[in-house]
């Protein structure tokens, strides 16, 4: 991409705030039939899987929606996105635009 089109104007890494995350926790609960005692540490602990693919898909909505379509960053002509797990199990991805 370099090569062909020059250098990115941006370099954003986006990361899960798994740990911050109302709505993912009550998705864990959800999927794990886990009681409300249990602490969003413990069901994203317990369940990373279901945490990396709930971040997938609010990343790709995101994405498409707020970069590419509505141009936040203005006009995306390139990008490139690799998706990198942690050794904790959070994925995180960069971009560059």
């Amino acid at each position: 991409m370099i090569a062909e089109y020059g250098s990115p104007t941006l370099f954003p890494p986006l990361v899960c705030a798994e740990y911050d995350s109302a709505d993912m926790a009550q998705y864990l609960r959800k999927v794990n039939n886990a009681p409300q005692s249990y602490s969003i540490s413990r069901l994203c602990t317990e369940d990373t899987v279901s945490v990396s693919r709930q971040f997938s898909y609010k990343f790709k909505d995101f994405f498409n929606i707020v970069i590419l379509q509505r141009g936040v960053l203005g006009n995306v002509e390139q990008y490139y996105v690799k998706k990198e797990i942690q050794i904790c199990g959070a994925p995180h991805y960069h971009i560059l635009l």
